[in-house]
């Protein structure tokens, strides 16, 4: 039984890479989805959301069509993972079957995943892994291209090892309704054209595109080679235009718009974070800081209030969602839920149904830094989190984790943009901030859409910029794809772009 047809309940201890605030984390009408009909881009589609008149109509007629095509669909496909398909194919039904097709076949080929030898070595190599979360607890990926040898490491190795690391993250750091999207740095590491891995990066892209559907939030490409013309050909020939407008280049290391949504402890300073760079032990994740908002931000608009959540236990609101044991006050008396319906450890079977039994290495957890706790006391006024900052937190979290572990079972230079044609100039995302030139450019320069006409370059981020801002999208000339963002400051205390 799907997540989206039990209510299921689990504890922080069986589940310590889930931030408790997360819990009470439930996302904005605007977090949820943006646009309307075909145009429209749904983050959440599962847990406690209801779809739209034109997502249920798009539904039966989809469902008509499969009838029709008689085609075979396994029963995991619900209403959630149908328009998941359903939107990354622009509502295409032959395309959209099409895909399911081979998703379903690739499901039971590739699942469960396998956590070999070789899978546990390929993930501490530091290829792909998770470093934090942002403002919205969406986990932070980090995929060095570098590290990715594709002429000595098979490249089913690879895809059989980003299976095992992306099924562990859905299964152990997602929420449905609440978080369902994830971040991810690409770092190309200024490899030369010669030397960049094409072919792999292709079918590695593709594989992501193909079986994990609108689950990127944002990506970011960073240390790009002195053209990106490669590089955005290499991404435009197979990935969808949705996609491709939440990807953004950038010369150096420096991602400034990710922090915009991402508070800089979560990020190493590799990547212009505050976090230590990461040298080893990739692999399993851990907890990098327990600061996830922006210090500009209203919690009392982002948290709902231990309170509250129980209201909604308690109504019947939450029953397709994951709920939090320790928030729930006296469930097993109230007589509006019914006990048996409460599965206390499907999740860890679920686990149990997707990983093979390996016990990983011990990770550390940060204790919670209460200078954040200091401007917002989430504790006091949001009634969101018992005080955890008492002895012995920092070794329980340690050996949560180790169990959780056991118990599974299983810049470019302006002078290169003379190389885009002015058909791929309209339509490609890109960022620069050239270190010479960082002091000269405007806050309404750092964001926008490359112009063949202007010497300057902005990148669209209206996917990624802050609920903390408010987000004008006007129409550009006759490309209905080419929005200007214009990003007004609210008047706060603090500046809400944060060098």
């Amino acid at each position: 039984m799907s997540i989206q047809q039990s209510m299921v309940m689990i504890s922080k201890a069986d589940y310590p890479l889930i931030p408790e605030e997360a819990f009470l984390y439930f996302p904005q009408p605007q977090e949820i989805k943006v646009g309307d009909g075909k145009s429209g881009l749904r983050r959440i589609f599962e847990g406690q959301i209801e779809f739209d008149k034109y997502e249920m109509q798009q539904l039966q007629d989809f469902e008509q069509y499969v009838k029709q095509k008689q085609a075979k669909l396994i029963e995991w496909w619900d209403n959630a993972k149908k328009l998941r398909f359903l939107y990354a194919n622009q509502f295409k039904y032959e395309k959209t079957l099409k895909t399911m097709e081979t998703h379903q076949e690739w499901r039971s080929q590739a699942l469960p995943p396998k956590f070999t030898d070789e899978v546990k070595q390929f993930l501490e190599t530091g290829a792909f892994y998770v470093h934090g979360r942002d403002n919205r607890f969406r986990p932070v990926l980090v995929i060095n291209v570098k590290r990715l040898n594709f002429k000595n490491i098979k490249i089913q190795l690879i895809l059989d090892s980003m299976t095992y690391f992306f099924e562990f993250i859905l299964n152990n750091m997602m929420l449905p309704g609440q978080i369902e999207n994830w971040v991810v740095i690409l770092d190309l590491g200024n490899i030369g054209l010669s030397s960049l891995p094409i072919n792999g990066l292709k079918q590695i892209m593709g594989y992501l595109s193909s079986n994990y559907r609108s689950r990127m939030f944002a990506t970011y490409v960073v240390n790009t080679p002195s053209s990106i013309f490669i590089p955005y050909k290499i991404i435009k020939g197979f990935l969808e235009e949705a996609t491709i407008k939440k990807i953004s280049f950038y010369n150096n290391g420096n991602p400034k718009p990710l922090f915009t949504h991402c508070h800089k402890s979560q990020i190493e300073s590799t990547y212009n974070g505050d976090s230590k760079p990461v040298n080893q032990n990739y692999w399993p994740p851990k907890v990098i800081s327990n600061q996830y908002q922006l210090i500009e931000e209203n919690l009392h608009s982002i948290f709902q209030s231990k309170d509250e959540y129980n209201k909604q236990y308690k109504s019947g609101l939450l029953k397709r969602n994951v709920t939090l044991k320790e928030y729930i006050e006296g469930s097993e008396e109230n007589n509006q839920v019914n006990p048996e319906s409460i599965n206390l450890i499907s999740f860890t079977k679920k686990k149990n149904e997707i990983f093979s039994t390996r016990e990983l290495q011990d990770v550390q957890t940060p204790q919670r830094n209460y200078e954040h706790k200091k401007n917002f006391d989430i504790q006091r006024s949001l009634n969101i989190v018992s005080d955890i900052q008492n002895s012995g937190n920092q070794s329980q979290n340690n050996s949560n984790i180790q169990n959780m572990h056991k118990s599974v079972q299983y810049k470019p230079p302006k002078s290169s943009l003379a190389q885009f044609g002015k058909e791929d100039l309209s339509k490609n995302q890109i960022e620069e901030f050239d270190e010479d030139n960082d002091e000269k450019q405007s806050n309404q320069n750092k964001m926008g859409w490359v112009n063949q006409d202007q010497s300057h370059v902005t990148s669209n981020m209206a996917d990624n910029v802050s609920v903390a801002h408010e987000t004008y999208i006007e129409k550009v000339g006759d490309e209905p794809s080419i929005n200007l963002v214009i990003v007004k400051q609210h008047k706060m205390n603090s500046e809400i772009f944060r060098q």
